[in-house]
C-alpha cells in the first residue's frame, strides 16, 4: 500500500509539473489590473502593465507622446478599459493582438503588424565558424522595432529606409550594420574578447567569471556534449585541477571524489548540488571489504548525463562557506538543461549511443612454469591450483580427475590471453529524448532516457539498467516567478562480488596458466562440476557466475519547487524547497555446495550451506531555503549585492535486513528457505542542520570586488553546548587590466589580468549518536555453559539491553577548517594564452575519530576530537589557442595540481583509516595522512650495513609487528591535458591524465604470488639462490652471514610471504598515465539539415581508458581500482577486484 501511495505521489508531481509548463503557454485574456494614480506618465502606466502581465507595447509612430501625464482609476479592470481612459479625447489608437499591444496615430494601421512600414529585410546570423546563431537580437537602431533569429539563425524584419540594424547576442560583440539598398544580409558575429565574462554558477547564485573572487573549476556544456559522457565523473576527470576522481570497476559503480586532499578521518566526499538543491549521494554496498564485496553505486547515478548543461567545482573554503558544514570538502554543482525562449516553438532533441567495452588492464603472468607444486607436475599434482610445477615442454599430458575411467588431455604449455578470453565484449545502449521550449516569460524542459549496460563479465551478472524522467519549468507572472524541477529514476544493478572465498576473482586465478578457462564453461560437465572439478582448492568460475548473485533495485525521486518574488526593483525574496527520496532493495546470495559421496572431491571440499540476505534502505532528505537578495548600484562607481538566508536540512535513513545462513532448497532464495530462523536487523536515524547565512558582494568601478560571507550552523549531532558554530569568509579580487584601461593605459598584449586573495572557514559536524551513551541489544560471549558459545537477546521470550561499549562524549566539538588562498588569472594575445594559478593553505582542527579506552572503565572506545591536518599546495591551469584561423582552431588546456598533506597534531599514536587486519593505512603525527603499515621482514645492522634476517632454511623472517616503511597513499602531483581541434563542424579531442606518486595495496599481486603466476615468481629461473645481504641470528644478539640458499621446492612459501620484502611487496605504485578519453564529433552543416527538415545533427565517436601506463612494479591492476568504499579508505587499494574496462562509443544527436 505504501509503495502504491509513493508511486501515486510521484505521478501527481509529474502531472502537475508537466501541466504547469504546458498550461503556461497560453496567456489568459482575462487579466485584470488595479491602477489608481493622478500623476503618472503614459510610459509609466505602460511599464506597470508590462511588469504585471505578459503584455508588450509596440509603437508604430514616434509622435506618440509617452511623457504625457494622465489620471488612471481602475480596480480589477481589463487592459482595454485602462487604455480607453488614457487615450480618450486624443488621436492615438491601440490594437490588441494576443499579448501584443500596438500604439499608433494611424487608425487604419494593420492590427497585427508589429514592424514599421518600409523595407523588408531577410538575413541570417552566423558565428565565426559559420554556425547559425539562434536567438540573436535584431533591432532597428533608435527604435523598439525588432525580432530575434529562429532555429536556423534566420530573421525577417521590415524597417525604415536608411535604417541601421543592431545585432547582439550573449558572448559576442554587438554589431551595427547599415541596411542600405540590400534586401538580404549575411551577418557574422565575433566573440567578445572579454571571454571571461561567461556566467559561472557559485553558491546561491551566478556571477560573471571576471567578477568571481573564489576558487572554482568548471566544465562547460560544449565540452560535455562533444565528449558524450555516460556518467558525470567522466566530464570532470583530468579537466579540473585539484580534483581526484576514481571509480570502482563495474557498471553503475560508485565514484570517489576528493578535492584538494583528504582533511578528515571520516567523510571526505564533496556535497553534490543539482540545480541549487543538495542531493543524497551515499554508496550502497553489500558484503564487506574482504568477502563478497558488491558496489551497487550511489545517488548521483540517478541523473541522466545527457541532461547536464555544465558542472562547477567549488574548491576553496571561502567559496563553499555558504553551503555550511556539508560543504567542508568542497561542492560539485551540476546545472541541468532548461527550456529557452523559442517563441512558442517546441524543440525536440534525441541523444542516442551505442558503446562496446572490453576488459582493460589484466595482470601480467609468468610464462615459464605450469600447474604443480614444489617443482613437480602431473601425477599427484593434477589437483593443484598453483603454477609451481615444472617448466613447460609443450607435450600433451593428462590433466584433471579421472571420471568414469576417462581423463582429459591437453598440451603442457602456457596459454596466452586465457583470462582475457574468458571475458566478453560489453554493450551499452542508451537513448534520450527531450522536449523544450518557451517564451519570454515561460520555459519548459522534459526528458526521458534509457540506459542499458551489460558488462564484460559473461552472463548478465554485471549489468546496469536505468530509466529516468525529468521535467523542469518556470513561469514569470508579474513580480512572481515559479520554478519546478522533478527527476525520477529507476535503476537495476546486478554485480559480481569481489574479495576472497568463492569469488570470481579467486576462481579465475586459482586456475593454472596452462588450463583453458573457457573450456570450463559447462559447469555441469562431469569433469568440471563440483564433484570432479580439477582442484578442490577452488571453484569453477562459471559456477560462481551462474549460481551466486547480487542484485539491487533502486528508485529515486528528487527535485525542487522555487518561488521568486520581486519585492522591489532591487530586492527579491526566494523560497526554495528541495526533496530527495531514495528507496532500494538488494538481494544477495551464495549458492550451497554439496559434494556427492564417493566423488573425487568428497572429503576434500568443505561444503557450504549457502546464504541469502535481503536488505531494504530508505533515504530521505528535505531542504528549505529562504533568501532575500538585494542589488543596487550607487552611481557608476559602486555596486552592492547582498544575499541573506535561512536554511533547514533534514536527513533520514532507514535500513531493514534479513538473512539466513543455510539454504534448504537449492536455487530458491527466500528468508523462509532455511533450516534456521532468519536473523533480522534494523537501523533508523534522523539528523538535522539549521543555518543562517549572508553573502555580500561589493564592486568598485568594475575592477575591485570584495566578497564577505558568514554562516552559523546548529547541528543535531553535536552536544547542545557545542552545536552552534560560526564560520566567516572574505575574498578580494582586483582586475588589473580594467583598472589600467580606466586610467587610459594601453595594456598591450595583456587582455585580462586579475589577482585574488581569500580567507574562509567551514565546519563539519559529527556522525550520528556520538554524544550520549546508548543502549544496545544485550549479548554474552562465551558464557561458560556446555555447548553454548554466545548468548544473544531476545532469549526464550525474554529481552534485554545493555549500555554500549562506546562511551558518549558531551564535549565533542565540530571539525573546523580554515583556508587561505591567493590566485592570479591572466589572458594574453587576444585571449589565445590564459593562465590560472592558485596557492592554498588549508588547516583542519579537532578531527573526529574513535579514541580507544581502557576496558577496565567498562567501555572500549569513545568518539573524540583527536587531531589536526594541514593540506597546502598549488593549482595551475594553462589554456592555449596555438592556431586560430577562419575555419580551423586548435585549443589546448593543461592543468597541474600539487598537494602536501600532513597530520599536524594527534592525541593518540595512530588512527586507523582503512584496510584489514593484515595491512592498513593510518594517520600518524608529523606524517602525511594514509601511511601504510604492514608486515615486512626482520632486519639487522651488521658492520654499518642493513641486512635481511633469514631462518635456517634461508627464508626471510617476517617482522614481529606490522611496521611503517615510508609509503603512503598521497600523490606528489597530478596533471591533465586536453587537446581540441575544430575545423568547421568537425571536432577532434583527447584528454591525458597523469598521476605521479602514492601507493596502493594489491591483493591481486599478493594472490598471484601465492599461486605462482606473478611475473616476479620466476626469479633466477626458480633455481636455488641466496637472499642478498642476508644474515642468520646467532641467538646472542650477533649475526653471521647466511650461506643457505632458498630451496626451489619451498618457493611457494617464499613468494606468498612477499619474497625479499615480506608483505610490503604488495604495496605498489599508484602512478599512471591514461588516455582518459578521445573522440571525434561532426556537426552536419545547417544547409544539409534544413533539407532533411532538421535543426541539427551531430555524430560522434569516443574512446575511454584505452591506453594505460604504470611503473614496472605494477603489472597487475588499474591503480584507480578499489574495493574499500568511496572515501579516504578507498585509497587503501583492492582486495580481489574485478578489472576495469575500456570503451568505444558511437553517438548520435538530432535536433528537430
Amino acid at each position: 500500500m505504501k509503495n502504491n501511495t509513493r508511486f501515486s505521489i510521484c505521478l501527481l508531481f509529474l502531472w502537475m509539473s508537466m501541466n504547469f509548463c504546458l498550461a503556461a503557454e497560453t496567456y489568459s485574456q482575462e487579466t485584470f489590473f488595479t491602477i489608481e494614480s493622478n500623476n503618472l506618465t503614459v510610459k509609466e502606466v505602460f511599464n506597470k502593465i508590462e511588469k504585471e502581465s505578459e503584455y508588450i507595447f509596440f509603437y508604430l509612430d514616434n509622435s506618440v507622446d509617452l511623457n504625457r501625464k494622465v489620471s488612471v482609476k481602475a480596480r480589477k479592470e481589463q487592459v482595454s478599459k485602462i487604455l480607453d481612459q488614457i487615450f480618450e479625447g486624443t488621436d492615438t489608437h491601440y490594437y490588441i493582438s494576443d499579448r501584443q499591444i500596438i500604439i499608433s496615430k494611424d487608425e487604419k494601421a494593420a492590427p497585427v503588424s508589429l514592424q514599421q512600414k518600409g523595407q523588408t529585410i531577410t538575413g541570417i546570423v552566423k558565428d565565426a565558424t559559420g554556425e547559425p546563431v539562434i536567438g540573436a537580437n535584431i533591432v532597428e537602431k533608435g527604435t523598439t522595432n525588432g525580432t530575434i533569429t529562429d532555429m536556423n539563425g534566420q530573421f525577417t524584419l521590415t524597417v525604415n529606409p536608411k535604417a541601421v540594424l543592431q545585432i547582439s547576442y550573449i558572448g559576442f560583440n554587438t554589431l551595427d550594420m547599415p541596411v542600405g539598398n540590400k534586401s538580404s544580409l549575411t551577418i557574422k558575429l565575433t566573440e567578445d574578447t572579454k571571454a571571461l565574462d561567461e556566467v559561472v554558477v557559485v553558491g546561491y547564485g551566478v556571477m560573471r567569471k571576471s567578477d568571481l573572487t573564489g576558487s572554482v573549476g568548471s566544465v562547460k556544456s560544449d565540452v560535455i556534449q562533444k565528449q558524450a559522457i555516460s556518467s558525470f565523473d567522466q566530464g570532470l576527470q583530468g579537466k579540473v585541477a585539484g580534483v581526484d576522481i576514481s571509480t570502482a570497476p563495474g557498471p553503475g559503480a560508485t565514484q570517489n571524489v576528493i578535492i584538494r586532499g583528504a582533511s578528515s578521518f571520516g567523510n571526505n566526499q564533496p556535497l553534490y548540488v543539482v540545480d541549487g538543491v543538495p542531493i543524497t549521494n551515499e554508496q550502497n554496498r553489500s558484503g564487506d571489504d574482504l568477502n563478497d564485496q558488491v558496489d551497487f553505486g550511489s545517488g548521483i547515478n540517478a541523473l541522466n548525463p545527457d541532461d547536464i548543461a555544465d558542472m562547477t567545482v567549488l574548491k576553496g573554503a571561502a567559496a563553499t562557506a555558504l553551503y555550511g558544514s556539508r560543504a567542508a570538502n568542497g561542492v560539485v554543482m551540476i546545472t541541468t538543461k532548461s527550456g529557452q525562449n523559442t517563441h512558442g516553438k517546441v524543440q525536440v532533441v534525441y541523444d542516442g549511443g551505442y558503446t562496446i567495452s572490453r576488459v582493460g588492464r589484466l595482470p601480467d603472468e609468468q610464462t615459464q612454469f605450469g600447474q604443480g607444486w614444489s617443482g613437480m607436475s602431473g601425477g599427484p599434482n593434477l589437483h593443484e591450483n598453483g603454477n609451481w610445477g615444472a617448466a613447460y615442454d609443450g607435450k600433451d599430458r593428462v590433466w584433471g580427475n579421472i571420471v568414469d575411467d576417462e581423463q582429459l588431455v591437453k598440451p603442457y604449455a602456457y596459454l596466452k590471453n586465457r583470462v582475457r578470453d574468458f571475458y566478453d565484449l560489453g554493450r551499452n545502449y542508451k537513448n534520450a529524448l527531450s522536449l523544450s521550449g518557451g517564451t519570454e516569460r515561460t520555459n519548459y524542459f522534459v526528458s526521458l532516457s534509457q540506459n542499458s549496460v551489460d558488462g564484460v563479465i559473461p552472463t548478465s551478472q554485471d549489468s546496469y539498467n536505468r530509466y529516468t524522467l525529468a521535467t523542469r519549468g518556470s513561469h514569470q507572472a508579474g513580480k512572481v516567478k515559479v520554478s519546478t524541477s522533478i527527476n525520477v529514476s529507476a535503476e537495476k544493478t546486478k554485480a559480481v562480488g569481489s574479495g576472497q572465498g568463492a569469488s570470481l576473482h579467486r576462481s579465475l586465478y586459482e586456475i593454472a596458466n596452462d588450463i583453458s578457462i573457457v573450456d570450463l564453461k559447462d559447469y555441469n560437465n562431469k569433469f568440471h562440476n563440483l564433484d570432479n572439478y580439477f582442484t578442490y582448492y577452488g571453484t569453477n568460475p562459471y559456477y560462481v557466475l551462474h549460481e551466486n548473485g547480487a542484485v539491487q533495485r533502486k528508485y529515486k525521486f528528487f527535485g525542487k519547487f522555487q518561488l521568486d518574488y520581486d519585492v522591489l526593483k532591487e530586492l527579491k525574496a526566494t523560497y526554495r524547497f528541495g526533496g530527495d527520496y531514495e528507496t532500494s532493495r538488494s538481494d544477495t546470495h551464495i549458492a550451497p555446495t554439496q559434494i556427492t559421496e564417493g566423488s573425487n572431491n568428497d572429503g576434500y571440499v568443505t561444503e557450504v550451506a549457502g546464504n541469502y540476505t535481503e536488505k531494504r534502505i530508505v533515504r530521505m532528505q528535505l531542504n528549505h531555503d529562504f533568501m532575500l537578495s538585494y542589488n543596487h548600484n550607487f552611481g557608476e562607481d559602486l555596486s552592492l549585492g547582498v544575499i541573506a538566508g535561512f536554511n533547514a536540512n533534514e536527513r533520514k535513513y532507514s535500513e531493514l535486513s534479513g538473512s539466513v545462513n543455510s539454504i534448504d532448497v537449492p536455487g530458491f532464495y527466500n528468508l523462509t528457505n532455511s533450516r534456521q530462523p532468519a536473523v533480522s536487523e534494523q537501523y533508523k536515524s534522523t539528523r538535522r542542520l539549521v543555518g543562517l547565512y549572508m553573502n555580500a558582494d561589493l564592486g568598485f568601478r568594475d575592477y575591485l570586488y570584495l566578497t564577505l560571507t558568514a554562516r552559523n550552523d546548529w547541528s543535531s549531532t553535536l552536544p547542545q553546548k557545542n552545536n552552534s558554530y560560526f564560520y566567516p569568509g572574505a575574498t578580494l579580487s582586483f582586475l588589473l587590466t580594467d583598472f589600467l584601461e580606466k586610467k587610459g593605459v594601453n595594456t598591450g598584449i595583456v587582455d585580462f589580468a586579475k589577482m585574488r586573495v581569500a580567507y574562509g572557514m567551514t565546519g563539519n559536524d559529527a556522525d550520528l549518536y556520538y554524544v550520549y551513551d546508548r543502549f544496545v541489544a544485550a549479548s554474552s560471549s562465551n558464557p561458560g555453559y556446555p555447548n553454548v558459545d554466545d548468548l544473544t537477546f531476545p532469549l526464550n521470550g525474554v529481552n534485554s539491553y545493555s549500555v554500549s561499549n562506546r562511551l558518549g562524549n558531551s564535549n565533542l566539538k565540530p571539525e573546523l577548517t580554515s583556508e587561505f588562498e591567493v590566485g592570479l588569472e591572466a589572458n594574453f594575445f587576444k585571449n589565445r594564452v590564459g593562465i590560472d594559478f592558485s596557492y592554498y593553505n588549508r588547516y583542519t582542527k579537532d578531527l573526529i575519530e574513535v579514541l580507544p579506552k581502557d576496558p577496565s572503565t567498562g567501555y572500549t572506545s569513545q568518539i573524540g576530537n583527536l587531531g589536526d591536518v594541514r593540506n597546502q599546495g598549488f593549482e595551475l591551469t594553462l589554456n592555449l589557442t596555438p592556431v586560430r584561423l577562419k575555419d580551423f582552431e586548435w585549443r589546448l588546456s593543461w592543468n597541474m595540481s600539487v598537494n602536501k598533506n600532513k597530520v599536524e597534531k594527534l592525541d593518540v599514536d595512530e588512527v586507523f583509516l582503512g584496510g584489514y587486519g593484515g595491512a592498513g593505512i593510518y594517520a600518524v603525527e608529523g606524517k602525511a595522512l594514509g601511511q601504510f603499515k604492514i608486515y615486512g621482514v626482520q632486519k639487522a645492522m651488521v658492520d654499518g650495513k642493513e641486512c635481511i634476517v633469514v631462518d635456517g632454511a634461508g627464508m626471510p623472517l617476517e617482522s614481529v609487528d606490522q611496521e611503517y616503511f615510508g609509503k603512503d597513499i598521497n600523490e606528489k602531483y597530478r596533471m591533465g591535458m586536453t587537446n581540441m581541434f575544430t575545423w568547421k563542424g568537425l571536432s577532434l579531442f583527447a584528454t591525458l591524465d597523469y598521476r605521479h606518486g602514492g601507493y596502493i595495496y594489491s591483493n591481486t599481486k599478493d594472490y598471484m604470488h601465492w599461486t605462482g603466476s606473478g611475473p616476479e615468481t620466476v626469479y633466477n629461473d626458480r633455481k636455488p639462490f641466496l637472499v642478498p645481504n642476508s644474515v642468520v641470528s646467532n641467538g646472542d644478539g650477533t649475526y653471521s652471514e647466511n650461506t643457505v640458499q632458498v630451496d626451489p621446492t619451498a618457493l611457494h612459501t617464499f613468494y606468498s610471504n612477499g619474497n625479499f620484502r615480506g608483505a610490503q611487496e604488495f604495496i605498489i605504485s599508484r602512478s599512471y598515465l591514461k588516455l582518459r578519453d578521445a573522440g571525434v564529433a561532426y556537426q552536419l552543416p545547417k544547409s544539409w539539415c534544413s533539407k532533411l527538415g532538421l535543426n541539427g545533427v551531430r555524430l560522434s565517436f569516443n574512446v575511454s581508458n584505452i591506453l594505460l601506463w604504470t611503473p614496472k612494479e605494477n603489472a597487475y591492476i588499474d591503480p584507480e581500482t578499489t574495493t574499500f568504499g568511496n572515501d579516504v579508505s578507498a585509497k587503501f587499494g583492492e582486495f580481489g577486484a574485478n578489472p576495469s574496462n575500456e570503451s568505444y562509443s558511437f553517438g548520435l544527436n538530432i535536433a528537430f
